[in-house]
């Protein structure tokens, strides 16, 4: 993988997705079997499309959703992952994926709120069990919960104080900023604290707070001011992790030139040609920077230079 590539590829793994990732345990099985079929099998029994298997299906659904009940913990899991995969259509395992919510296993928690999630406002019942999951003392069920929260939309109101509260999470804020964003216009009764996290003394604080703010596409301006200060922090992941964010989730895209003019300059070369791609990808409402873009052409990499390049042509295009 190029170079550029793994920069990026990183940065949105921490921005989007590292959230989502399975705790994990050295002693789990890979196929546990409930009622002599492995879940996956129960499950691709449940989402038979053969008219003929219609009646076998829905009790598939039904074993499935009796496994959550299983003594063993794996068994619980791997029925929660299967009703994940079924999606909206296992609606009816809502109640019993709720109550999964206070398992005593990690791994079990996570699943029911992974799950959950998938079903969308199907599961707009499950959303008092899913505020609570937001001060689970696992370190990754909080954040799998505050994302099931944005998938069940505005039905997940309620739960916005307790959100906007989790933006000083470390771990979980920017699952946080993404699910106060998909709740919609009735979120906003956060935006003031919101706001007041803009000035707080943690830059991850500061960072999940501007990407509610861009998310949910209020006070976008002092976001991207909050988050143009964070492309200048001496940490360089704190640069690309900004960087990013004002790259993908930014609505006027002309509002982030001036980061990415100051980003051409950065001491990390990878830095600079994304910066220069973005520049590009802008297009001629970037020409600000090209006096910076040309001075870049005599950078040392010849990565950087070609990129430069590309983004004067890009810029220069529309003119």
């Amino acid at each position: 993988m190029k170079p550029f590539r793994m920069l990026l590829t990183f940065a949105l793994v921490v921005v989007c997705l590292g959230t989502q990732q399975r705790p994990t345990s050295a002693d789990v099985p890979i196929e546990p079997t409930y009622r002599g079929k492995t879940l996956r099998e129960w499950k691709d029994l449940a989402t038979a499309n053969d008219p003929a298997l219609r009646i076998q299906a829905g009790r598939a659904l039904e074993i499935i959703t009796e496994s959550l009940k299983n003594k063993d913990s794996e068994v619980r899991r791997a029925g929660a992952d299967a009703l994940g995969s079924i999606g909206p259509k296992a609606k009816t395992a809502v109640p019993a994926l709720t109550e999964l919510l206070k398992d005593k296993n990690e791994q079990v928690r996570w699943s029911a709120a992974v799950t959950l999630g998938k079903m969308g406002p199907e599961a707009k019942t499950a959303v008092p069990a899913l505020t609570e999951a937001l001060r689970d003392k696992s370190v990754l069920v909080p954040s799998v919960a505050a994302l099931a929260l944005g998938k069940i939309g505005s039905e997940a109101k309620t739960a916005v104080p307790a959100l906007t509260a989790l933006l000083r999470d470390k771990t979980a804020g920017t699952a946080s900023a993404e699910a106060l964003g998909k709740i919609g216009p009735e979120a906003r009764t956060a935006i003031p604290t919101i706001k007041e996290f803009l000035q707080d003394k943690d830059w991850k604080v500061r960072y999940a707070a501007a990407l509610a703010l861009l998310n949910m596409r209020c006070e976008v301006e002092r976001a991207v001011e909050v988050l143009t200060e964070l492309a200048k922090d001496k940490d360089r992941l704190v640069r690309q992790r900004a960087l990013v964010c004002l790259a993908h989730f930014v609505p006027e895209p002309k509002a982030a030139v001036p980061a990415f003019t100051e980003a051409i300059k950065d001491e990390i070369w990878n830095t600079r040609r994304y910066a220069a791609n973005v520049l590009g990808k802008i297009g001629p409402e970037a020409k600000a920077a090209i006096p910076a873009l040309t001075e870049l052409l005599k950078d040392e990499q010849q990565e950087v230079r070609q990129a430069a390049r590309d983004a004067l042509e890009k810029i220069k295009k529309g003119k």
